[in-house]
């Protein structure tokens, strides 16, 4: 049974040095948590495995996680995909919720979790006039029309928030609290920008309406049941009350230092 947990989003430890790393570390122990989870942008694909291993090694705690666009940098969608897989399976203690099912966590909690993508589909996306390195840094993006990377980045949000509903509706049947974790806010209003919401050019970027949508309709029909959903990609803190039963929370983050991790009783 997990009572305690702590989580942390957007770490990039690759561009950290050893001494956060270190840092990280022990401000994870100082919590005593049960078990970690990690909503992304651990590093980039050529380093971001190494990470969760050392973090492994050092914590020997269950660890829960999954990725980031900055994960998925200098890589391609299926071969990030498949590290995170084959490391999850090779070690005990490392969870790549993107790949697992419903989570138990207690006799009325759970966990759900996948990736995200912000989909294109908030604020302006036909008048954003740059977009972001992820379309020169992710093998998938690179060379795409503009049309066709709103295309590929809508179907990213919708194979996602397709993936949640099904875990979602499995989770709601047997649990009467959930968390469910992933990288990028699902509603504009947790997507922000120096504690704002972002501008109406980065919303396309910074939010996955179709998961917004999705959880929406899914908490119409379970309105006695709680759902709390975790997510980073913003670096700016966020805890957004949708509804009672409906709490989207975003994890402060910088590519700099080492914020500690939020605990989460369960």
């Amino acid at each position: 049974m997990i009572r305690r947990m702590a989580w942390l989003s957007d770490i990039h430890w690759d561009r950290k040095g050893a001494d956060d790393h270190l840092e990280h570390i022990e401000t994870i122990q100082e919590t005593d948590p049960d078990a970690v989870i990690l909503s992304g942008d651990i590093g980039e694909a050529p380093s971001f495995c190494d990470f969760l291993d050392y973090l492994y090694v050092k914590l020997n705690l269950p660890i829960y996680f999954v990725l980031g666009n900055h994960d998925f940098w200098h890589g391609s969608f299926e071969q990030v995909r498949a590290k995170a897989c084959q490391i999850s399976d090779d070690r005990t203690n490392l969870h790549y919720l993107s790949a697992l099912d419903v989570v138990p966590l207690s006799s009325t909690a759970c966990m759900i979790g996948d990736d995200g993508w912000g989909d294109g589909r908030a604020g302006d996306p036909h008048g954003a006039p740059d977009f972001p390195r992820d379309f020169s840094y992710i093998d998938d993006l690179v060379g795409l029309s503009r049309d066709n990377c709103f295309a590929k980045i809508s179907a990213l949000g919708d194979e996602a928030a397709c993936h949640l509903r099904d875990k979602l509706l499995r989770a709601f049947t047997s649990y009467h609290q959930v968390y469910l974790v992933t990288h990028v806010p699902p509603f504009p209003e947790a997507s922000l920008d120096s504690y704002r919401v972002c501008h109406q050019h980065k919303l396309p970027f910074y939010c996955c309406a179709a998961l917004g949508s999705m959880i929406l309709s899914v908490m119409e029909d379970f309105p006695e049941h709680t759902l709390t959903v975790l997510c980073g990609h913003t670096h700016n803190e966020c805890d957004l009350s949708v509804r009672d039963n409906l709490t989207i929370r975003v994890k402060e983050a910088s590519y700099t230092g080492c914020h500690p991790p939020t605990i989460l009783h369960i």
